[in-house]
């Protein structure tokens, strides 16, 4: 948002000061920006929010939806294979982090 907002005021970098100088307010809705100005002219922007976080190698996902599974049917077989798996990936030296 910071680089949409210098942007927008023509800075090279965000800049608080000006933006409080030059801008009335900025309106975020439906993946837009309205900037509105204090001389009285908007500008709209599109803004699309970076994911947090970071992704999960096909293998920890592959571990995930297994012990959902046994974790689903709540029975004590499906407990105890839970528990061996999550025992079977901790031997592993979490391996899913290394690929």
């Amino acid at each position: 948002m910071k680089k949409l907002t210098a942007s927008v005021l023509g800075l090279d970098f965000f800049d608080e000061g000006e933006m409080d100088e030059l801008l009335e307010k900025a309106v975020i809705q439906n993946g837009t920006v309205t900037f509105y100005f204090k001389d009285g002219h908007t500008e709209i922007r599109t803004y699309q929010e970076r994911k947090r976080g970071y992704h999960h190698s096909k293998a920890y996902r592959a571990y995930m939806r297994e012990l959902m599974q046994f974790a689903k049917n709540g029975d004590p077989e499906s407990k105890a294979k839970a528990m061996e798996l999550k025992k079977e990936w901790k031997r592993d030296d979490n391996r899913w982090q290394r690929q």
